[in-house]
């Protein structure tokens, strides 16, 4: 499935050191993009491995000089739900603790 994101052109031409962030990403992985609101560029790594690799690339690479490198996981529904009632456990109704997250009206 082909990912894109169509602010990333007019983002880039006007910030170049992002391009070159994006571009520096794709040598060690071919998931590379902005986030739909620009704040973030991220890439998604095959394994830990791969993600590790990259991430002491990015330590000794000029061009990330400055940026803040996070890392991240992807979550499925019940890892997100688990998440959120941790986080929100003194603050859940016993009997009401499955109206959040929200259920999405498009999930079946």
């Amino acid at each position: 499935m082909l990912s894109v994101n169509d602010f990333e052109t007019v983002v880039f031409r006007q910030h170049p050191q992002l391009s070159k962030i994006a571009a520096r990403l794709r040598t060690w992985s071919p998931g590379v993009r902005m986030s739909g609101s620009g704040s973030t560029i991220f890439a998604l790594f095959e394994s830990e491995q791969d993600r590790e690799r990259a991430l002491s690339g990015l330590n000794k690479d000029r061009v990330f000089k400055g940026c803040r490198v996070m890392k991240a996981e992807l979550v499925g529904r019940r890892g997100y739900q688990r998440l959120w009632r941790r986080q929100l456990k003194e603050h859940l109704v016993p009997f009401k603790d499955d109206l959040w997250p929200p259920r999405s009206r498009y999930a079946r």
